[in-house]
Formats: C-alpha cells, sequence, structure tokens
C-alpha cells in the first residue's frame, strides 16, 4: 500500500511539475514570439525583417519586410565556407552601417520571420541583432 500511495504521489508531483513548465514555456514562447493576428494588428509600428535568403524574398514576402538574411549580418569576406573565420559577426563598425541602412533605431519592436522549415534563419539574425545590444526583437 505504501508503495501505491508513493506511486500516486510522484505521479501527482510530475503532473504538476508539467502544468506549471507548460505555463512557463508559454512565458518564455510570449516574450520571444507573435502572433499572426498581433502581428497583423501592428504591421504598421514594426520593422519586419526577412531572415530568409533573397531568392525566396523576391519570390514573396510579408508587405513591408525587409530582406534580411543571416548572410547579411556575418563578415563573409574573402573566406569560404568552413575556413577559420568564416561566418563570423561583423565588425561593430559594419553591424552599425547595416543597422543604420535597415531603419533600426529609436526602439521600433522588430519582428524577424524566415521560413518555418528552413534552417533557424531568423534565429541567427534575432541572436546579431541582440550581441548588437538590441533588445526589442522578435
Amino acid at each position: 500500500m505504501k508503495r501505491f500511495v508513493f506511486a500516486c504521489f510522484m505521479f501527482v508531483i510530475m503532473a504538476a511539475m508539467s502544468v506549471t513548465g507548460a505555463f512557463a514555456m508559454s512565458d518564455a514562447k510570449a516574450a520571444n514570439f507573435v502572433t499572426d493576428e498581433w502581428l497583423k494588428d501592428n504591421l504598421d509600428s514594426v520593422l519586419l525583417l526577412d531572415a530568409r535568403g533573397e531568392k525566396a524574398y523576391t519570390a514573396g514576402h510579408i508587405e513591408g519586410a525587409l530582406s534580411s538574411p543571416w548572410t547579411a549580418w556575418t563578415d563573409l569576406r574573402g573566406l569560404k565556407q568552413g575556413e577559420p573565420s568564416w561566418n563570423t559577426t561583423k565588425d561593430v563598425a559594419d553591424l552599425e552601417k547595416y543597422l543604420t541602412s535597415l531603419g533600426v533605431a529609436g526602439g521600433k519592436q522588430i519582428i524577424v520571420y524566415a521560413d518555418p522549415s528552413g534552417l533557424g534563419e531568423d534565429g541567427r539574425v534575432i541572436w546579431e541583432l541582440k550581441l548588437a545590444g538590441v533588445d526589442n526583437v522578435k
């Protein structure tokens, strides 16, 4: 009987932890993602970046989005994929020029999107923005 009570107790604890984890995950998701409804309602007040490649952007993108593939955020000068230092973050001066060209200023909310079946290009762009000190990005 003690084992049964202990097993039931453990089940209740595990269930409570999983519900608590689900709420925590929802909070984390809300801190980093927006819904399509939210974007539709706020499209005029955000800076929208399309992190897919130029070919995908040219084929079609959300109206008002700027093309900003992950490669635009990295230093690819004179190096080939796989060589040391290939694909590193741009130096501060180049990064500032690029941010200015995109219109990143004034605390405007930045929304980055990419192909959900892609390689996480949107995550790379968000990471680069955060490295540059831009926190208002989802």
